[in-house]
């Protein structure tokens, strides 16, 4: 495991220079996530929303416990509340810690999942916003809370959801308070919020519809939602299969990024064309060039790369065009051919049996 760790924070270390950003924001967030869980190999859920959503009323049905107050004194979750089973309190005190989560309650959980009710990601301070981003990286199955009235919020689909597609496997999607709907809404408000995420991108949506605190009886849709949040749990996997299986996805993302774009092999054949062309023809031999820098550029977006020849004809052309132009589109592409060569490294270590 140290081995692979140490390979994907190299990888990170190269390709800062080339990567797109989001492909590098992904890469360094997951490197992150897994360091910050080397020590504990279980599954982290995260209850995510609005205010008002009903997260917390959520978590304390889940726990079949009130351990979230969600009335007059915590009427908005505005710093994390985490939920762990006493056998592993210990082995997370640590990552806690580097988060800045100081509310922690030991309870027994359903399949000793560890729970985290975020804050609200529509709070007005940007500090609570900033540490829901923070903990979705390192968070496993994310459990999107929203309710009749928010389900289309733009907050929510535009700030968040359109950017986390990548990690779409993860995610269940709640439709809390379902008590205010009668049957025929209930059916319309829940084919809306699909067709909604998936226009978002997300490919198939999984929506379950709740009750978490209704006026007069029991909760609604809990025991189906803790059969879905389990099924993805098990589904994400533990310890070092988890990590293997994010690394992989990782590498699948960005792969296309650091595909080779055959440098040597073109340069040759147009400098060599150049080089015959230019006492003949500068122009159209400059022209080629240029044409050779641009096209190279859309494969390899990180080249930035000006065209250096001598304004007259020259019978040591070629030799120049190597020493200049050649020289510096290989610099240029180094980055990216030694992140191709970790990546490579790393599906070789990933190949190897557990």
């Amino acid at each position: 495991m140290i081995q692979l760790l140490d390979l994907l924070d190299r990888l990170v270390s190269s390709s800062a220079e080339h990567l797109p950003a989001d492909q590098f924001t992904l890469l360094a967030q997951t490197a992150k996530k897994l360091r910050q869980r080397r020590a504990y190999s279980g599954v982290l859920i995260g209850l995510a929303g609005s205010t008002g959503s009903g997260k917390s009323s959520l978590l304390n049905a889940i726990v079949d416990e009130q351990v979230s107050d969600p009335g007059a004194t915590r009427p908005t979750t505005s710093r994390p509340l985490v939920v762990v089973p006493p056998g592993v309190a210990s082995r997370l005190e640590r990552m806690w810690a580097e988060l800045d989560i100081e509310d922690i309650v030991q309870r027994e959980t359903p399949g000793s999942l560890v729970l985290v009710d975020l804050p609200d990601v529509d709070s007005v301070a940007a500090d609570h916003r900033r540490q829901v981003n923070d903990l979705l990286t390192i968070i496993d199955v994310v459990v999107w809370v929203t309710d009749p009235e928010k389900y289309r919020d733009r907050i929510m689909h535009d700030q968040f959801f359109r950017r986390l597609i990548a990690h779409e496997h993860s995610y269940v999607f709640v439709l809390n308070q379902v008590d205010r709907l009668d049957q025929a809404e209930l059916a319309m408000v829940t084919e809306d919020l699909e067709w909604a995420l998936r226009r978002d991108g997300f490919s198939e949506p999984e929506v379950v519809t709740t009750a978490a605190d209704p006026p007069a009886g029991p909760p609604v849709g809990v025991e189906d939602l803790v059969e879905a949040i389990l099924a993805k749990a098990e589904a994400v996997g533990s310890g070092e299969k988890r990590m293997r299986t994010e690394i992989k996805r990782i590498l699948g993302t960005i792969g296309p990024s650091l595909a080779p774009v055959g440098f040597s092999d073109r340069w040759d054949v147009v400098r060599a064309r150049a080089a015959a062309d230019w006492e003949r023809e500068p122009h159209a031999a400059r022209q080629e060039l240029v044409a050779f820098i641009a096209a190279l550029s859309e494969e390899a977006p990180e080249l930035s790369v000006s065209l250096d020849v001598p304004s007259e004809p020259t019978a040591d052309i070629g030799r120049h065009l190597d020493s200049t132009l050649g020289r510096a589109l290989r610099e240029g592409l180094r980055p990216r051919a030694r992140s191709r060569a970790l990546a490579t490294e790393l599906e070789l270590a990933l190949s190897e049996e557990i």
